[in-house]
C-alpha cells in the first residue's frame, strides 16, 4: 500500500473530479491560486510565501537571483534542477495567472510527485505541501476535473515528463546518491500506483465521477479557458 502522504493524490484528485462538498449553487469561475501569507513564525509557509527561493549553488544558468514571482517561475521553467521542487508552486501560480491553466495543472502534478520523497526528511514540508494542495491544488483540481479526458492526459504526461527531468543535486543529509535515487523511485512508484488505482477497473467510472460532479452542482464538459496547450515535449 502506498505511504499515507502519497495517498494525498487520491484524495486531492477525487476531490477535484467530483468536487464533493462544493456549493451546488456556485457558478463562479475558479479564482487564481495564491501562496498563503503566513502568520509570523510559520516557517512552513514562509519559505515560499515570503522568501524568494535561492537557486542551488553551482548550477548553470543561475547567476543572479530572481526578484519577483514571475522571474522565479521563468527561471525554474528554464532550469528546474536548479531549484528544490517545493518551489515549483511558483510555476503553477505564474502559469495560472497568465491564463495557461492546463500547463499550471501539469506543474502542480510535478510539484506533488517531486516533493513526495522529501516528506520523510523535512518536517516543515508536510504542512506546506498540505496548504498548497488545499488552496492551489483545490482550485486546479476542481477546474481540471470537469473534463475527464483532459485530466487523464495532463496527469499521464506529467508522470512521463517527471521521469525524464533531471533531479536536483541537493539531497537529504546523510543519504548517498544511490540511496536518495532509490527513495525517489519508491515515492514515484507509489504516486503512480495511486493514479492507476483511481483509473483502473477498481476505480470509479467516468460516468460515476461525472454524475457526482453534476449532483454537486459542478460544471462537466470541456476545459474552460485552458490557455496554451501543453508543449509537445512535455510528455
Amino acid at each position: 500500500m502506498a505511504d499515507a502522504p502519497v495517498l494525498m493524490l487520491a484524495a486531492v484528485t477525487m476531490a477535484g473530479l467530483v468536487a464533493a462538498g462544493c456549493d451546488p449553487s456556485s457558478t463562479a469561475e475558479p479564482e487564481a491560486p495564491t501562496v498563503a501569507q503566513p502568520d509570523a513564525g510559520d516557517a512552513a509557509v514562509a519559505r515560499l510565501g515570503i522568501e524568494i527561493p535561492r537557486p542551488l549553488e553551482n548550477q548553470p544558468g543561475t547567476q543572479g537571483r530572481p526578484q519577483d514571482e514571475a522571474s522565479i517561475a521563468r527561471a525554474i521553467l528554464a532550469n528546474p534542477a536548479a531549484y528544490k521542487p517545493e518551489a515549483y508552486v511558483y510555476v503553477t501560480k505564474y502559469l495560472w495567472e497568465r491564463g495557461d491553466r492546463q500547463q499550471a495543472a501539469f506543474w502542480h502534478f510535478l510539484f506533488q510527485i517531486r516533493t513526495a520523497p522529501w516528506l520523510a526528511h523535512d518536517p516543515q514540508l508536510g504542512p506546506f505541501r498540505g496548504g498548497v494542495n488545499s488552496s492551489v491544488g483545490a482550485t486546479i483540481n476542481d477546474w481540471l476535473g470537469s473534463d475527464f479526458d483532459a485530466w487523464l492526459e495532463t496527469t499521464r504526461r506529467a508522470i512521463s515528463y517527471e521521469r525524464r527531468m533531471p533531479l536536483s543535486p541537493e539531497r537529504p543529509a546523510g543519504l548517498s546518491e544511490s540511496q536518495w535515487s532509490a527513495e525517489v523511485a519508491r515515492a514515484r512508484s507509489s504516486w503512480e500506483a495511486d493514479f492507476r488505482q483511481i483509473t483502473g477497473p477498481a476505480g470509479p467510472t467516468r460516468a460515476q465521477m461525472e454524475a457526482q460532479r453534476r449532483s454537486n452542482g459542478r460544471y462537466v464538459g470541456p476545459l474552460q479557458d485552458p490557455g496554451a496547450p501543453l508543449p509537445a515535449d512535455w510528455r
